[in-house]
């Protein structure tokens, strides 16, 4: 079956396996399966949300293709939306719609500045680009658990407000 009219090559699905194949080679099988998972949670934030952002064309041509054809933002797209949609996932996505301990949100800080410095390898992205949410991705590593302990910390407190109260 021929592809639709507007489909990019490669798509980000097929970038994004790319890099899991690639990274696979050097990692320990548990490490796999967390890149593996933080990637699927990348691919839901960015079908889910990216759309918003689109200049006029662009969301023209996904208004077409996923009405008429059911296609998935990651399977119209390149990878040159990764990176715009990275900060979506790691600020917004991550912190509020994911249940996750402080492992896995760790990791998704580590695995995107991984595959943002993948993309910039293959020459998906510029260097300033890369660089930019590198950085954004490094800190989302340290800070996304600290966030964590701070949500727990607040939940504690609340329901400390309710002992006796009936």
């Amino acid at each position: 079956m021929a592809k639709p009219d507007g489909i990019v090559e490669p798509n980000i699905v097929a970038t994004l396996e790319e890099f899991l194949k690639e990274e696979a080679s050097t990692l320990a099988p548990a490490t796999q399966r967390k890149y593996r998972s933080i990637v699927e949670l990348l691919t839901a934030s960015i079908n889910g949300y990216a759309y918003q952002y689109l200049g006029d064309a662009d969301s023209e041509k996904y208004d077409r293709l996923y009405n008429e054809e059911v296609t998935e933002f990651c399977d119209i797209f390149g990878p040159e939306y990764i990176v715009t949609n990275l900060n979506e996932f790691l600020s917004y996505f991550m912190v509020r719609k994911v249940i996750a301990g402080k492992d896995m949100l760790r990791a998704a800080g580590t695995v995107t500045k991984k595959l943002v410095t993948w993309l910039e390898c293959k020459g998906y992205v510029t260097p300033s680009a890369s660089l930019s949410i590198a950085k954004t991705a490094g800190d989302a590593a340290r800070l996304l658990p600290k966030a964590e302990d701070c949500a727990q910390a607040l939940y504690e407190f609340a329901q400390s407000q309710f002992v006796g109260v009936s």
